[in-house]
């Protein structure tokens, strides 16, 4: 994979907004907060980006109302958030989601050390929630390029790898 700078830096490229299956951005059940003083931001670990790259790119029915609300407390708990520089949530982490949003969109490994980590975080994010279990799977079947064996492992397997 090139580091040209060039290519998808977000995730937005790979989400259809006018599925059914999309769900919008809120703040509902968030406690942690960013500071603009201090340049930080409270940070998803699975990020809305990921979650509705994989909602809207997967077959099924969408969610009802109540799963949704579920879905978007639980995103928003404090185990999902971290506190982050903002260059580090918006940019930073925003490239490698779309890296990974990407990959999963054309069923195709996951590649570098900063990306795989970052898809890694955001698997096991997943796994701490019954409101994800169909996003835990479909993450966790996700394939990531091994540099060192030349081979490719699912991303649940990936800490047998570390």
């Amino acid at each position: 994979m090139s580091r040209s700078g060039k290519g998808t830096k977000k995730t937005t490229d790979f989400i259809d907004h006018d599925s059914p299956k999309y769900i919008s951005r809120s703040d509902h059940g968030r406690k942690k907060k960013g500071d603009a003083d201090s340049g930080t931001d409270a940070a998803h670990i699975f990020s809305f980006g990921l979650m509705n790259t994989i909602q809207t790119n997967s077959p099924g029915r969408p969610r009802g109302e109540s799963s949704k609300f579920e879905l978007v407390r639980d995103m928003n708990h404090d185990s999902n958030i971290r506190m982050k520089s903002s260059r580090g949530n918006r940019i930073l982490d925003e490239r490698r989601d779309a890296r990974i949003a990407r990959a999963f969109v054309h069923n195709e490994p996951i590649y570098g050390s900063s990306t795989t980590r970052r898809a890694h975080q955001a698997y096991q994010s997943t796994t701490k929630f019954t409101s994800m279990d169909s996003l835990t799977q479909q993450m966790g079947n996700m394939k990531v390029y091994n540099d060192e064996t030349g081979r490719s492992h699912l991303l649940k397997h990936h800490h047998k790898y570390v």
